[in-house]
């Protein structure tokens, strides 16, 4: 800053004090508009006009004193518009400041309650960029937080495959397969077999969606007999629940379905023809899902006996079959059956249904039925006779 220098006469003076006074204070204004600027740069919102904004009277850069301005108020005036520059460089860094200045144990949940969830994330043609491209911290926040890395989406390039299961620490994962778009031998092995077999021992929860493109692809069964079955039998140790969706129709009688090891599974969905799909193991299974078609009660009895632990059991059972040739004589017991809801069998199907199935006293049952192919069978031949059971509905 210039040094004030007094000269003869009171006038003169004067007149050069107030010279010097504005020289001055201009001069000031504009090293501390340049200070804060530089340490700004780059946070100004996006479309901002900085050379409008600092000409503004947010960020003056000239201070006008005209002969008879008292040097005292030229003086305040100044340290008012330095007051108002400040508090313009505060709200413009404020623009984009919080989110950097966030604790890492906030960012990561932020970043938690992001995820979208993985069935629909693959299925939307068009994403929105990630809350984890805000900046580069918060990216590094994600890139170190192993919860955030336990959703899995195959098919995936095997040589992502490792950094993503090094990234998820020690998490069991969240996997979401599916074979659309991959018919080819060499595609279904390097970005579906091999990232599956390198973690399958560590899936808590396994969805499956397969589908026939009728261009020669692989069943589901010969894919996991392939690529799982053959290599490690026993990969599936920590899966707790899975869900299979394949509509395959080549073959619904298939000569080999393929068993799968899952001593801790307790929840399955399966949806499709049923007698296609791998077998689990039945030890902890106690919530079951049937999404299916053309169903028998001879083939749900059978389901049912061989996860004869279950609590919780609802099957949706479109067009239902009829066939009196192949009734089996054999009860199956539920003992822990708390719910069953079967949709739908025809009269004479769900006649049979009920008789061969033992259930608790207070579970719940719902059943729905159709119009039989046999016009002897009557809903009120159903109905009569399970009504007897229940004193309240006696009369």
């Amino acid at each position: 800053m210039s040094a004030l220098q007094a000269s003869p006469g009171s006038d003169d003076l004067c007149s050069n004090h107030m010279s010097l006074l504005a020289d001055a204070c201009a001069e000031f204004e504009t090293r501390v508009a340049s200070i804060l600027n530089h340490h700004t740069e780059g946070l100004q919102p996006s479309g901002t006009n900085v050379a409008a904004f600092e000409d503004s009277e947010f960020l003056p850069r000239r201070l006008k004193v005209v002969g008879g301005v008292d040097s005292l108020t030229a003086l305040e005036r100044t340290d008012q518009k330095i007051a108002s520059s400040i508090q313009a460089v505060k709200w413009r860094y404020n623009q984009k400041a919080p989110a950097t200045r966030l604790a890492n144990e906030l960012i990561a949940e932020i970043l938690q309650y992001c995820r979208v969830p993985q069935i629909l994330r693959f299925a939307r043609s068009v994403e929105t960029p990630g809350a984890f491209s805000v900046c580069k911290r918060w990216r590094d926040v994600a890139i170190t937080t192993p919860s955030l890395w336990t959703q899995v989406i195959l098919p995936m390039h095997p040589k992502l495959s490792p950094p993503l299961v090094e990234r998820s620490g020690n998490r069991l994962l969240d996997v979401y397969l599916t074979n659309r778009g991959r018919c080819e031998e060499g595609s279904l092995r390097t970005s579906l077999g091999i990232p599956l077999r390198q973690m399958a021992s560590r899936i808590h929860r396994l969805s499956i969606h397969w589908r026939e493109d009728g261009i020669g692809s692989q069943t589901l069964n010969q894919f996991l007999e392939k690529y799982i079955i053959e290599e490690r039998p026993e990969e599936f140790s920590q899966l707790r629940s899975l869900e299979i969706r394949d509509w395959e129709i080549e073959d619904p009688w298939p000569k080999n379905t393929v068993s799968i090891s899952t001593p801790l599974l307790s929840r399955l969905t399966l949806a499709g023809f049923i007698r296609t799909k791998p077998f689990v193991s039945p030890e902890k299974l106690v919530d079951l899902t049937i999404e299916s078609c053309n169903m028998n009660s001879a083939e749900i009895l059978g389901l049912l006996s061989y996860y004869s632990n279950l609590k919780r059991c609802n099957i949706y059972n479109e067009y239902p079959n009829f066939d009196d040739t192949a009734r089996p004589m054999t009860k199956v017991f539920l003992h822990q059956l708390r719910n069953l809801s079967l949709d739908s069998l025809c009269v004479s199907e769900m006649d049979h249904f009920l008789q061969y199935l033992e259930w608790p006293d207070d579970a719940e049952i719902d059943v729905y039925v159709t119009k039989d192919q046999d016009d002897d069978a009557l809903f009120a031949d159903l109905l009569g006779p399970w009504m007897s059971h229940y004193s309240g509905l006696e009369r």
